[in-house]
C-alpha cells in the first residue's frame, strides 16, 4: 500500500488528476486492508472532482462495511448508487441481504427482496436461497412458500440448489417431511437430478420414522423419469447402490441449522 500512495502522491504532486479507475484501485486496497476511513477518504475526494465510481468499487465497499456490522452506512451507499446513476446489481443488494439473514433479521429482509425487485434488479439464486434457509429456520413456512410461488413472477424458476435449500431445511423441521418429498417430487418431474447428500438424508428421516411407502412412491417416480440421472439415483433411493466418497452437492448453498 505504500508504495501505491507514493505514486499517487507523486502523479498528484504534477498536476495530474487522477481518473476514476486510479481511485478505484484505492478504494479496493483500503477495503481489503480493513482500513474503511481511508476507502472513505478516497470516495470524498471522487466527490470532490465528479468522479463517479463503478458497480464493482460500490459493491466492494458495501461488503466490507457489511462484514464490520455497518448495515446502515452500506444502505446509505446503496442509496447514492442510485441517485447517481450507477445501477446496482444483485451483490449489491446480497451483500446486505447475507447481513440480514446471518443476523435473523426477516422483516428486514424480506423488504430488501422486495426492494430489489422495485428497484428493477431481479432476485437470483443466492438471494433466494438465502431468504428460504432463513424462512424455514425459523419456522416462517407460510412465507417461504409464499416467496416460492412468487419466484416465476420475477422470471426465476428453481434450480437444483434452490430445490436442495427447501428440502434438506423442511426434513430437518418437525413434522415437515411430507412438504419435503412435494418438492422432491416436484424436482423429479422438472427433470433436476437431485444431489446424492439429498437423497441421502430424505431416505435416513423416512427410515427413521418408518415411512417405507414414502420412499417406494420416491423410487417409482425416479425410475419412471426420463432422465438417465435420475433414473440411477434412483438406487441410491433404494440402498442398492454404496454410496460415493465425495457425494454430489453444494455445501454452500444447501447447508442449514
Amino acid at each position: 500500500m505504500s508504495m501505491k500512495l507514493q505514486y499517487f502522491h507523486d502523479i498528484m504532486s504534477k498536476g495530474v488528476v487522477p481518473d476514476a479507475f486510479t481511485y478505484s484501485i484505492f478504494i479496493h486496497s483500503y477495503c481489503n486492508a480493513n482500513d474503511m476511513y481511508s476507502a472513505f477518504r478516497v470516495l470524498d475526494k471522487m466527490r470532490r472532482y465528479d468522479l463517479l465510481p463503478n458497480v464493482f468499487t460500490y459493491n466492494c465497499v458495501i461488503k466490507k462495511l457489511c462484514k464490520n456490522e455497518k448495515v446502515q452506512e452500506a444502505y446509505q451507499l446503496l442509496d447514492e448508487m442510485i441517485s447517481r446513476g450507477v445501477k446496482p446489481d444483485t451483490w449489491s443488494y446480497n451483500a446486505i441481504l447475507t447481513y440480514h439473514c446471518d443476523h435473523y433479521e426477516v422483516n428486514r429482509a424480506l423488504k430488501l427482496t422486495f426492494r430489489m425487485v422495485n428497484d428493477n434488479c431481479l432476485p437470483d439464486r443466492h438471494t433466494y436461497n438465502m431468504v428460504l434457509k432463513l424462512l424455514i429456520r425459523i419456522g416462517r413456512f407460510d412465507k417461504a412458500i409464499e416467496i416460492w410461488e412468487n419466484m416465476g413472477e420475477n422470471k426465476f424458476y428453481p434450480s437444483l440448489s434452490t430445490y436442495s435449500v427447501m428440502i434438506h431445511g423442511l426434513c430437518k423441521k418437525k413434522g415437515k417431511l411430507e412438504e419435503a418429498c412435494k418438492y422432491f417430487e416436484m424436482m423429479i418431474d422438472e427433470r433436476i437430478p437431485p444431489y446424492d447428500t439429498t437423497i441421502e438424508l430424505l431416505r435416513n428421516h423416512l427410515l427413521g420414522l418408518g415411512l417405507l411407502d414414502y420412499i417406494e412412491i420416491l423410487i417409482v417416480k425416479m425410475r419412471q423419469s426420463t432422465s438417465c440421472s435420475i433414473q440411477e439415483s434412483a438406487k441410491i433411493t433404494n440402498g442398492d447402490r454404496a454410496y460415493p466418497n465425495n457425494l454430489r452437492h453444494d455445501k454452500t448453498d444447501i447447508e442449514s441449522d
